[in-house]
């Protein structure tokens, strides 16, 4: 009976012949090790853009990233739907075209590349939107390391606007009212000062507003009078 191939090879190239296959099997074994680590940290890297992008597309807030040259290279949904056109037509373009004209110096000064101090930006800066309107915006800006550029938020604040445009307008048809009022009226803070007077309260007291807003209450009566207008 014939004996195989691999039986009649003596012991030594037998043991070296296992060696080198075992030899090669090894060192192809990191690379296929190394393949599949970097495979799953590509998963894990997909998922978490996935996430981070199901964020962004939630936030009302424009998100944007900038070069150091100041020219957009990523924006969220938001963006997109404040300026209706979308983000392939913005990326490249530089930040401050979104902003209307008269405010450009001040998004370019946001983006200032000097100093580097890795501080946080703000400023008050105004988008055009789809609608040709001006739209304001509280925006802040952080310059990324290494002068890379800059990451940024912009909230809009039309509605935080309109509301103290109204309190103003409340506050000052008050104070309107209380000059036109014939009688001595005034306005005191907590800590018993005076904050506002008529007219007819300087006719009744003799003293000039300029001379009484921020003094104490009742700082012009004698003695007195100032113990009356206490019980009172």
């Amino acid at each position: 009976m014939k004996r195989p191939a691999w039986r009649r090879l003596a012991p030594d190239r037998i043991v070296a012949l296992v060696g080198g296959l075992l030899k090669s099997f090894a060192t192809r074994l990191p690379p296929l090790r190394s393949l599949r680590a970097r495979a799953e940290i590509q998963a894990r890297v997909a998922a978490s853009e996935r996430e981070m992008s199901l964020i962004l597309s939630g936030l009302q807030e424009l998100v944007f990233r900038c070069d150091a040259d100041g020219r957009l290279t990523f924006v969220n949904p938001a963006w997109e739907r404040l300026t209706g056109r979308p983000a392939a037509e913005w990326i490249g373009r530089p930040f401050a075209a979104a902003v209307v004209a008269d405010r450009r110096n001040d998004a370019r000064r946001l983006l200032l590349p000097l100093p580097a101090d890795g501080k946080t930006r703000s400023g008050s800066l105004a988008f055009r939107s789809a609608r040709g309107e001006a739209v304001p915006h509280e925006c802040i800006a952080t310059p990324l390391p290494d002068g890379e550029g800059f990451v940024g938020s912009a909230v809009d604040v039309t509605e935080r606007l309109q509301v103290r445009g109204r309190l103003q307008a409340q506050l000052s048809f008050t104070e309107m009212l209380l000059e036109s009022s014939p009688l001595p009226m005034s306005v005191v803070g907590r800590d018993r000062r005076y904050r506002i007077v008529n007219r007819a309260w300087e006719v009744f007291s003799g003293r000039r507003r300029e001379a009484a807003i921020g003094g104490p209450v009742g700082a012009h009566l004698s003695p007195l009078e100032q113990q009356a207008h206490e019980a009172r």
